[in-house]
């Protein structure tokens, strides 16, 4: 039996300009830590910890 792939790819980083920096509910930092938290788990790391430094 062999193990599923996992099927999301790794999330791309906004660019610096793309953050409006007015605190909205849907923040494109707040989604992409999300999506890069859900991506982490699926490749049995962390999904936040030290090794996250490394995609900042």
């Amino acid at each position: 039996m062999t193990e599923k792939q996992p099927i999301q790819t790794k999330p791309e980083k906004p660019d610096l300009d793309e953050c409006c920096g007015s605190s909205c509910p849907n923040c494109v930092w707040d989604v992409y830590y999300e999506k890069l938290g859900r991506w982490r788990e699926q490749q049995g790391l962390p999904a936040y910890g030290n090794s996250l430094q490394d995609d900042m």
